[in-house]
Parts: C-alpha cells; sequence; structure tokens
C-alpha cells in the first residue's frame, strides 16, 4: 500500500477525485438551466450582468455571420431576457466553451455559492486526507482542468466547511497547460520549486497519470463512481477511498 512518508506535496485533481464525477454535470449546469431566468431578473441592471450580455450577444453576430456550426444561433435582443435566455441554453445544449458563455456561468455560480445554494461536494476520505496531510505539514495543490477560480468556489463553500486554508496553491490549464501532457507536471514542480520525487498527484484518468509519471511526478490513481474503468494491466497504485492511503 502507497505510503505518505516521502512525499512532501500532494497535489489533487478534482473531479473523480476530491469530488463526485458527476458533481458539474448534475450539479452545476443544472443550476444554471434552473436559475437563469431569476438571475437575470434580478440582475438585469447590473453592470456585471450587462457586460455578460454584451459578451453574449458579440459572439451570437459572430456566429451569424461565419460559416461554422453555430450560424443558427439565437440572437440577442438587449431589451429581452427572453433571448438572451434562448442564447444561452442553446450554446449550454451545444457545450460550447466560449469565453462569454463561460463567464456569465461563473457569475451565476459565484451567487449560488455565496447565498447556499451551492454546495461544492467534497468526499469525507479527501477531506480526512487534507487534515491528515496538513497535520503531517505537507502542502496540498489542485490542478484541474476547471478555473482557478471555480476550484476556489469549490473548496470555499464546500460541504465540509471553507477548505481553503488547506490549500497552498491552484493550477488550471490555462495557467499550467493541458493534463495529458507531461510539461505540466514539470512546469507545477518547477513553479511551486519541489524536487518531483517528493510530489504525489492524486488523479482519477490514467492518461493524466500516466503524463505525470513520465515527468517524474508519482501517480495514485483514484476509482470512484462513474470513473471510467482501469485497464487490468495498469501499474498504478490505486484506491478506492482515500483512507487506505497510509501515513507511513
Amino acid at each position: 500500500m502507497l505510503k505518505l512518508k516521502k512525499y512532501s506535496v500532494l497535489l489533487f485533481d478534482i473531479e473523480g477525485t476530491t469530488t463526485p464525477i458527476v458533481f458539474v454535470a448534475e450539479k452545476l449546469f443544472p443550476y444554471i438551466r434552473n436559475n437563469l431566468q431569476v438571475y437575470l431578473t434580478n440582475t438585469w441592471n447590473n453592470e456585471q450582468t450587462r457586460n455578460d450580455i454584451k459578451l453574449l450577444k458579440e459572439q451570437a453576430t459572430q456566429d451569424a455571420l461565419g460559416k461554422g456550426d453555430f450560424k443558427d444561433a439565437p440572437q440577442i435582443d438587449d431589451s429581452s431576457i427572453e433571448s438572451v435566455i434562448n442564447n444561452v441554453v442553446y450554446n449550454m445544449d451545444k457545450d460550447r466553451k466560449m469565453t462569454a458563455l463561460k463567464q456569465l456561468q461563473g457569475n451565476m455560480w459565484i451567487s449560488g455559492y455565496e447565498n447556499g445554494e451551492l454546495k461544492g461536494e467534497v468526499y469525507d476520505d479527501a477531506f480526512n486526507l487534507f487534515e491528515r496531510a496538513i497535520s503531517l505539514n505537507k502542502k496540498i495543490y489542485i490542478y484541474s482542468s476547471g478555473s482557478v477560480q471555480a476550484q476556489k468556489l469549490l473548496f470555499q463553500y464546500s460541504t465540509h466547511g471553507n477548505l481553503l486554508k488547506y490549500i497552498s496553491g491552484h493550477f488550471d490549464t490555462q495557467n499550467i497547460g493541458n493534463k495529458l501532457e507531461k510539461s505540466s507536471y514539470e512546469k507545477i514542480a518547477e513553479t511551486i520549486n519541489v524536487p518531483k520525487d517528493e510530489i504525489l498527484f492524486f488523479t482519477d484518468n490514467i492518461g493524466e497519470a500516466e503524463a505525470s509519471r513520465e515527468a517524474g511526478i508519482d501517480a495514485l490513481l483514484s476509482i470512484r463512481p462513474g470513473t471510467k474503468p482501469l485497464p487490468e494491466n495498469h501499474t498504478f497504485p490505486s484506491v478506492t477511498s482515500f483512507d487506505q492511503v497510509l501515513n507511513e
């Protein structure tokens, strides 16, 4: 069984690792759809919301003029909440990774976390490991494809309270790079100024684990409900609960 003794830094993925893999799909995205009408009505004249709408409208205009797959994107009328809703739902249905959509969603999630409608789900055993790690003078970092802002919200407003006090830093694909590339893990080690053999990466994704190992950083695979089945011949340590990870 893998032991924490040799590591000074624990690096965590989020979905499927510290948090149920369905959290974003079943909690965060439905929150947008279910609360869009009320949120826009309540914040319609706020500068932040007006800016979000401006960006969505600019993207919709570009879509209409373009030759891509989104020429039929609903256009936005500045005076119509319904037109904004139609546009946002369309873009979410298309699973678009566009800045304008992400910005509105991010602002809505901030509102949801702050008013208590959203809670970042963190597994009990992940919380227990955070506490153990700190008691052993180890540092915790997060590396997720979700933005640093989204990461901080999840852990600040978690089911175990504000966990940001446990976390020394956050990395995402914008500030570090693709999670399937070994250079990303090398960059993290360089950024935190810790030898690579003192870092342990926790993830549910075997491709990420392989990239980490290529960079010289050990990885542990998290097996949770809904995570992808692992190849039978894989050579990584794996656990179904972090309670199975020993201190020494």
